[in-house]
């Protein structure tokens, strides 16, 4: 009964957390593009959602089907079956899944229609940054010329088109599937936070990527970078479009997953929460996925897609969002040391 006391109360405030922080940046959204931008039909929220749930969704039960697999190797999958199948649990995860799509909404229109509501371009500032941290050296060029062998500028090319987005699958199946509503809560909200406040940053600081204002800069390299090449073009052509929608381009032909912003590197920031949760519940994998985030910070970098103090302030920003929810959420000095090992009570959380 004190265990499921302390579930409910978890499930009540991380829905009261999220809902704070999500449903503000739904109506801010929506507010800014009627006053400075095309507008925005409420109903564009439930196409978010018809696209997006379904696939959180399935990550869910994939994430649990897994982690049964692997409970039943260790002996303990009634325990596991036994945790989840309870109403608080079952009801976070429709809460969170929710909540999901909302991010997902209010991130990609932010993104989207940031050259219609701030104009301004910011690349040549973040550039002259960029040298000035690199005692006059473009971190760009200096990259693009360390990394000048075709093998390498593949590599590169490769591993930032199709490691990411496995990684954060995989770590999104990962804690949605976990037993606990408040570690799970926890994440979610550090997530949510950190995606929403990068958007904002996108409007405070527009800016395309040194691949689109500086392109001369990747001539001699682009035939060994193909994957990023195409994908910034697709992006450009997105781009042009958004444009457009003041002359009447329709906005159905637009694609709302597909805007371009540069400053933060929200792709290096989550993969460091991704990396630094997973420290504190895996700690070996955990230190793997140390490693990728070096890996995806020079990547963008050589490819053109970032400045290199887009990933600094992404980093920074991840290392913010995961020690406020750590702290907030009780968890600064818990961390998993064998997998029976329970979460310390604390008053507000299970």
């Amino acid at each position: 009964a004190g265990r499921r006391a302390r579930t409910t109360r978890s499930l009540a405030r991380g829905t009261g957390v999220l809902a704070l922080l999500i449903l503000p940046q739904i109506v801010a959204l929506h507010v800014l593009l009627h006053f400075a931008g095309p507008g925005l039909h409420p109903k564009a929220i439930l196409n978010t959602l018809r696209q997006v749930v379904p696939t959180l969704v399935v990550i869910l039960v994939a994430g649990v089907a897994l982690r049964c697999a692997y409970e039943a190797w260790r002996g303990g999958e009634r325990r596991f079956l036994s945790d989840i199948a309870t109403p608080q649990w079952i009801a976070a995860s429709g809460v969170l899944v929710l909540c999901g799509g909302l991010t997902v909404h209010a991130y990609c229109y932010l993104k989207l229609m940031v050259p219609l509501v701030h104009p301004r371009m910011f690349d040549g500032a973040l550039w002259t940054l960029d040298r000035w941290l690199l005692f006059g050296l473009s971190p760009n060029v200096f990259l693009l010329t360390l990394f000048a062998e075709p093998a390498l500028l593949r590599a590169i090319d490769w591993m930032y088109a199709f490691l990411y987005y496995p990684v954060l699958l995989a770590f999104l199946a990962f804690f949605l599937s976990l037993r606990s509503n408040r570690l799970r809560f926890a994440m979610a909200s550090g997530f949510a936070g950190l995606w929403l406040v990068g958007s904002w940053l996108y409007v405070l600081v527009p800016s395309l990527g040194p691949a689109y204002h500086f392109s001369a800069l990747w001539d001699a390299s682009r035939e060994f970078l193909p994957i990023s090449h195409l994908t910034q073009v697709r992006l450009m052509d997105n781009y042009t479009k958004v444009l457009r929608i003041p002359e009447g381009m329709s906005p159905s032909a637009i694609n709302a997953a597909m805007g371009i912003a540069a400053f933060p590197s929200l792709h290096v920031a989550s993969q460091l929460y991704v990396a630094l949760w997973t420290r504190r519940l895996v700690p070996r994998l955990g230190f793997l996925l140390l490693l990728t985030v070096g890996a995806f910070y020079v990547g963008s970098v050589v490819t053109g897609w970032h400045y290199m103090i887009d990933s600094v302030a992404g980093l920074l920003m991840a290392w913010a969002a995961y020690v406020i929810t750590t702290r907030a959420w009780g968890l600064s000095g818990w961390r998993k040391r064998a997998p029976a090992r329970p979460l310390p009570r604390r008053r507000g959380g299970a």
